[in-house]
C-alpha cells in the first residue's frame, strides 16, 4: 500500500477511534453499556486483501454515512452536550473527507469533482 494511501486510512482510523471514545464516555457516565469492539475480527494479515482503490472509496463512503448520522442526531437530540460532539465529529469528519477528494483525484480514480451543466451556456 502506497504511503499516500495508509496514511489516509491511518487518519480515519485515528479520527474514528477517537470519535468511540467520545461516545463511549457518554454511555459509561450514563451507566449503559458500550457496543463491544469487533477488533477479534480483524485478520493479522500483513497482505491486503483488497484494492487500494476500493478501500479508500469505502472508507470514503463511511466518511460521508458518518457525517449524516452525526447530523441527523445532532437535530434530533435534546441534549445541548451531545449535539456539540456531533458537530465536532462532523467537523473532524469533513477535515478527513477533504483529504479523501484530493487523494482519488490525485490517483486519477475521479477526473474531477461531479458539477452541474451550466445552465446559461444552454
Amino acid at each position: 500500500m502506497t504511503n499516500v494511501v495508509q496514511n489516509f486510512i491511518d487518519e480515519s482510523i485515528k479520527i474514528k477511534n477517537n470519535h468511540i471514545s467520545a461516545y463511549s464516555k457518554f454511555l459509561i457516565k450514563e451507566d449503559l453499556h458500550t457496543p463491544r469492539s469487533l477488533d477479534n475480527e480483524v485478520t493479522d494479515s500483513t497482505i491486503a486483501p483488497f484494492s487500494e482503490k476500493l478501500m479508500v472509496f469505502h472508507t470514503g463512503f463511511l466518511m460521508t454515512a458518518a457525517i449524516s448520522y452525526y447530523g441527523t442526531a445532532a437535530v434530533a437530540c435534546m441534549r445541548g452536550d451531545l449535539t456539540l460532539s456531533c458537530e465536532k465529529s462532523i467537523m473532524a469528519d469533513f477535515k478527513v473527507y477533504g483529504a479523501f477528494g484530493k487523494l482519488v483525484i490525485k490517483k486519477n480514480w475521479l477526473e474531477e469533482p461531479p458539477a452541474a451543466n451550466d445552465r446559461q451556456l444552454l
